[in-house]
Order: C-alpha cells, then sequence, then structure tokens
C-alpha cells in the first residue's frame, strides 16, 4: 500500500507547480494515523475521523483533482486496515468507527459497506439496519472480477475481498429479494469455480438460473420489474459460457454431464426462454472437437425460432464494451419473454419417437399429406407497393432512432428482392451518421449494389464518423496517435479512389474534409510550437506525397510554417522549398495573398518575392506576388517602395495588371495634389495675412 501510495504522490505532483522553499512529503497524511494506531494510541482513531472531514470531505471542490483522488483511497485502504484490525482483536473501537460511518453515510457509504463486509467475512451478525446498504454491497461484491485465495500483505484483504466465500454464504443465508438472490448466487457460482470448488458452483449455477426463469413469470407486470429482470441476463449467460468454455476446454466431462441435466430440466418449462441455457452451452462448446457429440446434441434443440444474430455476436465481436453486450443480451431476452409461442414439454427430446416414424415407409406419407395444411399461394404485391410500405416502415423506425430493428428491416426485405429508395436510405445513413454507428453502416454498404447513390453516401458517413473520432482523439491531447491515423485515413481513401472504389467525386469529397482536419492540426501544431509533433507531421505529409503523388499535405505544412509566428519555423519553409522545388508550382497563390492582406505585413509579401527570385515560378505567381506587393504599398502610401517594385517587375519582365498600375497612378497624383495644396495655402496665408494695429 505504501509502495503504491509513493508511485501514485510523486506521479501526480511531478506534473503541479512546485513552490519554492516547499519539501512535498512522498505519502499523505493517513500514513502516520495508521502508524499511530498500530502503536496502540487512543487518539489516532478520532483524528482519523477529523483527517476525513477537514481533509477530504470539506474539500468538494478539489474531488476533480486526481491527487485528491487518490488520497480519498488510500485512506480509505487505511480505514480498512483499521477495521481489520478492530474485528481481529474485538477491538470496541469498532463501535466508534460505525457511528462515524452512520454519520457520513449520506454522503459517502464507503467506509460503512467496508464494516458491514468485515462483519460478513468474520461471522458477525447482520443487523437490520444494514438492510439499506444491501443494494451497495452487492454492487461493490458483482463489481469483483479478479478472485485471490490467500491472504495479501501489502494491502487490506477487505479491499482485496479474500474472504469473499465466507461473505456470500452469510448473505444468501438472509430473507433477499430474488433478483437479489440470483446476483449473490452467480457471484458464488464465479467465486466457487475460481477456487476449483465445481460442485457447489454447478449447484449455484443451477439454484440461479431457476430463480432467473421463476422471476421471469412475473416480469412483465411493471417496467421497473421488467428491467430489473433483463439487468439479470447479462450475468447469467456470462456466467454459463464461462464455465461452459472453461469445462469443455479442460475435458471435465462430469461438468458438463451437470449442466446438460440442467438445461433440460428448464427446457421442460415449456417456454422459449426456458432454452436459453441450452442455447449459451451450445455456444460455448460447439467449437471443442473432443465433445463434439455433446453439441451436436445441444444444437438439435436449438429451433431457428431461438437463436439470435446479435446475439450470438455477443460472443464473436472481440473488444466489445458491455454497455453493446448488455443492450444485445436485454433485446435478445426481452424477445424471448414477450414471445407468445410456447414450446410443448418435453418437445424437443423426442428424437427416438422421431426417428422410428422416418423408418415407418407407411405411416410417414400418411402422416404427411394428413398434417400439411392445404393453403392457396398467397398473391405477391407489385413492387412498386412493396417498396413504398418498405419506406414507410423504415421511416418510422428512423424517427424513432430503432436502429437494430431498421436494419434487420433492411437487410431482410434486401434478401426477397426489395430495398428501400434513394431517399430513403439517405435518411437512414444521416441517423446512423448521427449516433455514428459504424457497424450498422456496413452492414447496409455490403447489401447495397456497386456504383449505387447509397452506397456513395455511405460511404462518405462513414468517413466523416471516422474523422470525427480523430478529431475527438485529438481534442483530447493524443495528438500524435491522431496524427497517424489522419494520414493512414488519407492514404487509404486516396487509394479507394484511385482503385475505382468509389466514385471520383466521393473520393474527392471525402479527400477535401480530410485536407481541412490536416489543416486544422498542423496550423495548431505550428501555432502552439509543438516540436515533437513537427517531425510526425513532416514525415507523414512526405509519405503521402510518395505513395499518392499528392502534395497538398506538404503544401499545408509549408503554408503553416511560412506563417509561423517563430523564426525559425519560417527557416524550416524555406529549406523545405530548397529541397522540394517542385512545390513552388502547386503553391495556391491566390489564398496564400489572401492570408497576407489579412495579417497586413509588408515583410510577408517581400519573402514571398524572395522565393521569386530563387526559384522558377509559375508566370501567374510572379505576377500575383508583385501585384499584390504593389497593392500594399499603395494603400499604405508607401509610394517610393511601389516605385522601387514596379521597376524591379519591369526588369524581371514580370507582367503587372493595369488597375493596379492605375491605383498605384492614384494614388500618387492624391499625394501630389495634396502637397501643392499645402505650399498654396501657405502663400495665401502669408500674402492676406492681417497687419498688426
Amino acid at each position: 500500500m505504501d509502495q503504491v501510495e509513493e508511485f501514485m504522490v510523486r506521479h501526480f505532483r511531478s506534473k503541479s507547480k512546485k513552490v519554492a522553499g516547499k519539501k512535498n512529503e512522498s505519502n499523505f497524511y493517513s500514513k502516520h494515523l495508521l502508524e499511530r494506531w498500530l502503536r496502540g494510541r487512543t487518539d489516532a482513531l478520532e483524528n482519523f475521523f477529523q483527517y476525513f472531514e477537514e481533509n477530504i470531505y470539506s474539500q468538494s471542490e478539489k474531488v476533480a483533482l486526481p491527487i485528491k483522488r487518490v488520497e480519498y483511497c488510500v485512506a480509505v485502504w487505511r480505514m480498512a486496515a483499521i477495521i481489520e484490525d478492530c474485528l481481529k482483536n474485538e477491538n470496541e473501537a469498532l463501535k466508534h468507527i460505525e457511528a462515524f460511518a452512520s454519520k457520513v453515510s449520506t454522503a459517502d457509504d464507503t467506509i460503512m459497506l467496508l464494516l458491514i463486509l468485515g462483519k460478513l467475512a468474520h461471522q458477525k451478525d447482520y443487523q437490520d439496519f444494514d438492510q439499506k446498504y444491501l443494494p451497495g454491497i452487492i454492487g461493490a461484491i458483482r463489481a469483483k472480477k479478479d478472485i485471490l485465495k490467500t491472504p495479501s500483505t501489502l494491502l487490506p484483504n477487505l479491499v482485496l475481498f479474500v474472504d469473499l466465500p465466507q461473505q456470500l454464504e452469510t448473505l444468501l443465508a438472509l430473507d433477499l429479494t430474488p433478483d437479489d438472490r440470483v446476483r449473490l448466487q452467480l457471484s458464488n457460482c464465479q467465486v466457487r469455480w475460481k477456487w476449483s470448488n465445481f460442485s457447489a458452483s454447478l449447484d449455484s449455477l443451477a439454484a440461479a438460473t431457476e430463480g432467473f426463469l421463476d422471476i421471469s413469470e412475473s416480469a412483465l407486470v411493471t417496467s421497473s420489474a421488467e428491467e430489473s429482470f433483463l439487468s439479470l441476463a447479462l450475468p447469467l449467460v456470462e456466467m454459463w459460457r464461462e464455465i461452459g468454455l472453461t469445462a469443455s476446454q479442460q475435458g471435465l466431462t462430469p461438468a458438463l454431464d451437470y449442466m446438460l441435466t440442467v438445461t433440460e430440466m428448464c427446457a421442460k418449462r415449456g417456454t422459449n426462454l426456458g432454452l436459453l441455457p441450452g442455447y449459451v452451452m451450445w455456444l460455448a462448446v460447439k467449437d471443442s472437437p473432443a465433445f463434439k457429440d455433446l453439441a451436436a446434441k445441444l444444437e438439435a434443440r436449438v429451433t431457428s425460432r431461438l437463436r439470435g444474430e446479435k446475439f450470438e455476436r455477443c460472443f464473436i465481436v472481440q473488444g466489445m464494451t458491455e454497455e453493446t453486450k448488455q443492450f444485445f443480451v436485454k433485446d435478445f431476452v426481452r424477445r424471448l419473454l414477450l414471445d407468445k409461442f410456447s414450446v410443448p414439454v418435453g418437445a424437443v427430446y423426442q428424437e427416438q419417437e422421431q426417428d422410428q416414424a422416418a423408418q415407418d415407409p407407411v405411416t410417414l406419407p400418411e402422416a404427411t399429406s394428413s398434417s400439411a395444411p392445404v393453403s392457396e399461394p398467397k398473391s405477391e404485391l407489385p413492387s412498386g407497393i412493396s417498396q413504398q410500405l418498405l419506406d414507410i416502415s423504415v421511416m418510422e423506425l428512423a424517427a424513432a432512432k430503432k436502429i437494430p430493428e431498421m436494419i434487420d428491416m433492411i437487410i431482410i426485405e434486401e434478401r426477397q428482392g426489395t430495398i428501400p429508395s434513394t431517399t430513403t436510405m439517405e435518411v437512414v445513413v444521416e441517423v446512423l451518421g448521427e449516433v455514428g454507428d459504424l457497424y450498422s453502416l456496413d452492414q447496409i454498404q455490403r447489401i447495397m449494389p456497386d456504383g449505387s447513390p447509397e452506397k456513395e453516401s455511405i460511404y462518405l458517413t462513414t468517413g466523416k464518423i471516422r474523422l470525427r473520432s480523430v478529431n475527438s482523439a485529438w481534442e483530447s491531447g493524443k495528438k500524435l496517435e491522431s496524427w497517424i491515423k489522419l494520414v493512414e485515413f488519407y492514404r487509404e481513401t486516396w487509394s479507394d479512389k484511385t482503385k475505382g472504389s468509389v466514385q471520383l467525386q466521393t473520393g474527392e469529397n471525402l479527400l477535401l474534409k480530410c485536407r481541412n482536419y490536416v489543416k486544422l492540426f498542423v496550423e495548431e501544431a505550428v501555432l502552439t510550437s509543438n516540436n515533437q509533433l513537427m517531425p510526425a507531421i513532416q514525415t507523414g505529409s512526405l509519405k503521402v506525397a510518395t505513395d499518392c503523388g499528392d502534395l497538398t499535405l506538404l503544401l499545408v505544412y509549408w503554408e503553416a510554417l511560412f506563417f509561423g509566428p517563430q523564426f525559425e519555423q519560417q527557416q524550416v519553409a524555406e529549406t523545405l522549398l530548397d529541397k522540394l522545388p517542385q512545390l513552388v508550382d502547386h503553391i495556391k497563390i491566390d489564398l496564400v495573398l489572401a492570408r497576407c492582406h489579412r495579417y497586413r505585413t509588408e515583410s510577408t509579401y517581400r519573402r514571398l518575392v524572395e522565393i521569386c527570385l530563387k526559384h522558377q515560378c509559375p508566370p501567374y505567381t510572379q505576377s500575383r506576388i508583385f501585384e499584390e506587393l504593389l497593392a500594399s504599398q499603395t494603400r499604405s502610401y508607401n509610394l517610393g517602395g511601389a516605385k522601387e517594385t514596379i521597376k524591379c517587375a519591369k526588369s524581371l519582365d514580370i507582367k503587372l495588371t493595369a488597375d493596379y498600375l492605375q491605383d498605384y497612378l492614384n494614388a500618387k497624383q492624391e499625394m501630389e495634389a495634396q502637397a501643392q495644396n499645402s505650399v498654396l495655402n501657405k502663400v495665401k496665408n502669408f500674402i492676406f495675412r492681417t497687419p498688426n494695429k
């Protein structure tokens, strides 16, 4: 604990401003308070309470500071160590801790939760007033993923949940609500399995599954009851899959037989939800070569009505977030719960009767002919009407933001030969673009015809989402990573445009978006003088120029350096042109000159003139640079400089537009007229002055 504290304090304090003459300790004051307690100081506990109130609870405005959060966590750890010591030695100070925990529980119930967990671990009575803290205790237990078997000498065992089996045993003996009991049974199942107590673990899994199915019978009474029931689905499914995978990988045949028996008992309830354990177990063992027979038996009992593509995706897609899994599993279980179709009891276990019927050559045709319903062929709707109906349904789902249902409908109808109209697909793509659903966009892109406007729109929207993600990462401080991703995305888009994977206009539109972000990133890096990022920007720009023959990124980089606030940056811009003189031919001189006009400094024009004199620029570029320099000098009435500019252009055979020359002449005449008027006024005043009386 002291080592963790020392590391965290050193890490966060190194980033803060240091006060001259002040030496910061590598630990918090709670360390000294704990040492006093261990030495038997009776006042240490009261000082600890005072420390919590004055240094932590009364400084809520500093809760956002990382160092303050570290201080709180370390203080809680040390309080847990004191609670453990009191419980082992039956110290009367435990009552004082309980009184303090009750006092601050409205603002922070962490100490109270630790106290209750400590009582549960040491076989203390679970008092009635502790009942209101039960949800917090269950939440803390469910959040614990790593299970430790041996006590630790480095951290308090109370925060490591070393005594979790005893704590769960005490809790399960209480009068709990069905939902809480299932949650604790699943935790007990996980702990026992990690501790290799397989029999107790499987018993807990069977009890949790039975309780889950019992709750389902009243889950639709209220919306809160339904939500509470659905929140149990993901933990139950994950536990069934985890134990099924582990048992199949380790060859635990008795455990798999036990689980198979539980699935059979659940299936006899006659509901689709009762088939869920068998379905999950089949998903867990179907890829195990050692249990092919078991997988085949389970697969035979998984009906097409039961299976869910999105549900199975939870176990296939790597790195899926917890929120996405929760959504898919809840949606799947809700469908099973609302499905009024019931499975006849024992129907899925009648393979023997079916095999015997299949062997009978006489009764099979009779049964087939008598049981098959006679129906007339259904009349198909005209394609135009079916597409209109599809458009209406898809638009309704899009308006309600029911994205999974909308995507499913589009995919199913496409398989039947109907896809929504272009207008409807534009709305679908817009909705998916707003929420940033790349997976759904990829799904519908696969089914769209090549070269269709819909596919091009999806490609463009997907690119915009990825660019937004890169920009968010840049704003969060991940500068280098964001730049690398942006360059790779630019090269990927350029490759798609070159290969013809997308239309030229679509590719160019997305490249234009990329260039806007490139300009934003490069200008910010130059303006903030981010010298660590500049080499990466130059390397990425050169990579694009080499691989794609596109000098746009290099030109953006040069322009940012040319207008950079530091002299060293401007020198780098000159060096870049010396190494790559072909850049001069591609400079968009009108945009550069417009920026010079905004800055209103003649020095930038003169640096452009130097580029003209040093490099072989196109005639248009030369003319525009001298024209704008002349215009700048004319506006500031620097007629002497303007005259020299005209002479220089004439000597270099650089053509100047008549408008700029006329502006110069007008300014010259205006200055001369002002000078003449000034002399005449002086003469008139001298001649017609009034003599003194």
